[in-house]
């Protein structure tokens, strides 16, 4: 009797463990077909906010469409108004102009631009044509590049 009882308990040991796993694995199903549907409804809500995002992503873009359109018509308009506004305004300046006798002073405004060249020329002569700018271990770094006043242009610095 002892084989017989051993065998009865085993089976319901096995009867047991068997009816755990069932439900173990039930429950892992609800929950897995729980999330499903959950998901399907996130799913769909997503869905169709990307939809209503992309309905007013495209409105945007064709109202800043007509925008443009609108905007183009209207420099084009201002354009034709604008030209037709400059041909008056040549044809008066060019009249005036014809009217107009050069005047003396033109000359002597030649002279004097000649003459300031002459005075940049001769007031950049004290400009060294290069600056060492590469530093060295005793020199800081405020010292060791500095292009004299005026001479920012001429002067290259050297690395």
């Amino acid at each position: 009797m002892s084989e017989e009882k051993r065998e009865q308990k085993n089976n319901k040991i096995l009867i047991i463990g068997v009816s755990i796993f069932s439900a173990f694995f039930f429950f892992l199903w609800i929950f897995n077909f729980q999330r499903l549907i959950f998901t399907d409804n996130d799913l769909a809500s997503n869905n169709e906010d990307q939809t209503w995002q992309s309905i007013q992503d495209e409105f945007s873009e064709g109202f800043m469409q007509m925008n443009q359109a609108w905007e183009e018509a209207q420099r084009s308009q201002i354009l034709l108004e604008s030209e037709e506004f400059i041909d008056s305004f040549k044809s008066k300046i060019e009249e005036e102009n014809n009217n107009l006798e050069p005047l003396p002073q033109a000359q002597e405004t030649e002279v004097a631009e000649d003459e300031i060249e002459n005075e940049i020329i001769r007031s950049t002569d004290h400009c060294p044509k290069y600056v060492n700018c590469m530093p060295t271990y005793d020199e800081l770094p405020e010292d060791f590049c500095v292009v004299p006043p005026g001479c920012e242009d001429i002067t290259l610095k050297v690395y």
